[in-house]
């Protein structure tokens, strides 16, 4: 009798393990320490990665893949080598996002906040690497950008126009490329700022002295046509803001910043999210930290499941590539140490998923 209860209950555990992993969603790569930060060049012949380090390990924070699945520190072992004697403007201090962009160029953004909690306005830049020499070929500096309590986060490109955003001083930077003049605008507005904690598989994040989490404006995309920037603070809640009056202002530095809250308009009831991407029609995919979904979202803020799968936990640094996949690093940020008084929960290897979409990326965030 035993023995037909225990097969019984194996053939349901297996018949859940199925269920919840979607054939669809491939485990396409695998690493050995989280990723917030995943981008692959249009002919998938090399791919960049952020490493973050919430998991306690060390190493590299910017590394490119080889073929062998070694991972390389780039663009240098001296840009990835920071130490607080060292210049800050010249090496990575933090590395928050990483992308290639629409020019076929790698743009790093640093944040400049040590692992030790150091703000070095120093280190708050936006850097360019040309991937054919492999050398820095821009740094836009930031020190005079940032507020004592910034946590730049994120950014996406519109044209000659770029926007980060700032998840710990709430606020929406735009730069111009060109001439590297920038502007801090919609500062503490209340659709940049989250009312809730974040969340993830479904418990509220608290860190080690037991306080909530709250993570400002932190994902950003900005329509095909260049004509909205989307934005939302971590535990959700999608805005959007017509792209004229944002670089309007940036252009006239009298025009008030306060005037731009009229223009703000709510978009989406998103839920707390880990990443998002948007496609070539003006789609944005949105990973739910807490249920482990794709979401997908039309131009009309319409809200749809696209892919459902166990093993997506906290999808962060999505990608959508020119060979019509969209990437999915599990990071597992919900895992990571500092929300479990100092020891990572996070299962390794750590799993980087595709899955297949029917459009490309837009042409305005890369190639």
């Amino acid at each position: 009798m035993l023995s037909i209860v225990f097969i019984l209950a194996l053939v349901l555990w297996h018949i859940r393990t199925a269920v919840a992993q979607n054939p669809s969603v491939i485990d396409s790569l695998e690493i050995d320490s989280p990723t917030t930060g995943f981008s692959i060049v249009p002919d998938s012949s090399r791919i960049f990665l952020l490493y973050n380090r919430f998991d306690g390990s060390t190493g590299p924070l910017l590394v490119e893949r080889y073929e062998n699945n070694s991972f390389v520190p780039y663009p240098s072992n001296a840009w990835n080598s920071f130490e607080s004697t060292r210049d800050a403007a010249n090496t990575f201090v933090n590395v928050a996002a990483q992308r290639i962009g629409p020019d076929g160029q790698l743009w790093v953004l640093d944040n400049g906040l040590a692992s030790n909690g150091t703000l070095h306005p120093a280190g708050a830049k936006l850097v360019t690497i040309d991937i054919s020499t492999n050398k820095v070929t821009r740094i836009y500096p930031f020190a005079d950008l940032i507020a004592p309590s910034s946590l730049l986060d994120d950014f996406r490109f519109n044209r000659r126009i770029a926007y980060l955003t700032d998840a710990g001083a709430a606020s929406i930077i735009v730069i111009d490329l060109v001439t590297g003049t920038g502007r801090r605008l919609l500062e503490n507005q209340l659709a940049l700022k989250q009312y809730m904690p974040t969340s993830g598989e479904g418990s509220l994040m608290r860190n080690s002295t037991g306080g909530f989490n709250f993570i400002y404006v932190d994902q950003l995309e900005v329509s095909p046509d260049g004509q909205y920037l989307y934005f939302q603070p971590t535990a959700g809640g999608m805005s959007r803001i017509p792209t004229k009056y944002l670089n309007q202002a940036l252009r006239n530095t009298s025009f008030p910043d306060i005037e731009l809250e009229k223009w703000i308009q709510p978009f989406s009831h998103t839920p707390s999210t880990g990443s998002t991407a948007i496609d070539a029609r003006g789609n944005i995919y949105l990973s739910d930290t807490d249920r482990q979904n794709i979401l997908r979202i039309s131009p009309d803020g319409k809200s749809e499941i696209f892919v459902h799968d166990s093993r997506l936990l906290w999808v962060d640094g999505m990608w959508l590539d020119g060979r019509n996949r969209l990437w999915l690093p599990a990071a597992q940020f919900n895992r990571a140490m500092q929300w479990h008084n100092g020891t990572s929960q996070i299962e390794k290897p750590i799993r980087i998923f595709t899955v297949e979409v029917d459009v490309g990326p837009s042409p305005l965030d890369h190639a």
